[in-house]
């Protein structure tokens, strides 16, 4: 296998069509560059998401926060069929006893134990709290190849109205979509909020949050005119040091079984053949569960506790 990159340099692409149009096509899709992403997940993406159907490229745009759209929703869900919601609560370490997840510390206690456990972390984190013997066994020797991507959200808020649109999309590295929270949220009022969102930013995410600000301001000023002569009332650098992570070259991604008789994985990097977007989440969910009931009617874990 070889990197989206080298296969486009092989069709003919040049650098000019690569950086242009390729990258800034899989950027915000994989939240990497073509040099970086596998052919296969690149190839996935383009056939699967974005020409599967006539609507497969339609953009959708929520006009809420993403904790209104999802969080809110998914613990209503949870807690309406008996579930509870545990916040604030770190998980530090697994207890394992001859391949079985008897309890889990929790900010420093002892946790209440479960038949069963589905893990949502990322993989970097979920070896923090395996036990070293287990970091390496099976399935979850795998984690340690993941590798995260960042990303970045810088929030300007104008004296006056900047853009008359909702979104819109830049070549620059530095800007890359532009979204218009004011207009989005169906809004006429100053202060005007612009969001500018940066997949898998370089050299840029290094810098102090005002050197961002100062980084971004003439490319800006050079796409919005009006912005030139607007005032900032304030501005918010927003950093994601392990937002998703590469689906590079070679990569083995784990499916939801493990060592562990009662151990489950779920996440966007698990193998759902989805690169780190929503639609990864839920297969992952899906597959998640689906593993469990399967051992559950293998096995002499079913307490009705999982």
């Amino acid at each position: 296998e070889e990197s989206f990159d080298s296969w486009l340099r092989n069709q003919g692409q040049s650098d000019q069509t690569i950086k242009d149009f390729w990258d800034f096509l899989m950027k915000p899709i994989l939240n990497c560059t073509t040099s970086e992403t596998s052919t296969t997940q690149a190839f996935f993406v383009i056939k699967r998401g974005l020409l599967s159907t006539k609507n497969a490229m339609a953009i959708g745009l929520p006009t809420v926060g993403l904790n209104t759209l999802h969080i809110e929703p998914a613990k209503k869900y949870i807690e309406d069929r008996n579930g509870k919601v545990q916040t604030r609560s770190k998980v530090e370490k697994l207890i394992i006893n001859n391949g079985h997840v008897e309890g889990m510390n929790i900010s420093g206690k002892r946790a209440k134990p479960f038949d069963a456990y589905i893990c949502a972390l990322p993989p970097w984190c979920v070896q923090e709290i395996l036990p070293k013997p287990w970091q390496t066994k099976g399935s979850l020797n795998l984690l340690s190849a993941f590798k995260p991507s960042p990303i970045m959200n810088i929030h300007i808020w104008y004296d006056q109205p900047v853009a008359n649109f909702e979104f819109a999309a830049s070549l620059s590295d530095n800007l890359q979509w532009i979204f218009n929270q004011t207009k989005i949220n169906g809004k006429e009022t100053v202060p005007e909020h612009l969001v500018i969102s940066i997949s898998a930013p370089t050299d840029l995410f290094n810098l102090t949050k005002p050197e961002v600000l100062q980084a971004i301001l003439p490319e800006l000023n050079n796409v919005l005119l009006k912005t030139r002569t607007a005032n900032i009332r304030n501005y918010l650098v927003i950093k994601e040091p392990f937002a998703t992570f590469i689906p590079s070259v070679r990569l083995k991604r784990p499916g939801p079984t493990t060592p562990l008789d009662n151990f489950f994985l779920a996440g966007t990097y698990t193998d759902t053949q989805w690169p780190a977007t929503m639609e990864s989440a839920v297969q992952s969910g899906h597959n998640a569960v689906n593993a469990l009931e399967n051992a559950l009617q293998k096995s002499d874990l079913s307490q009705n506790n999982a």
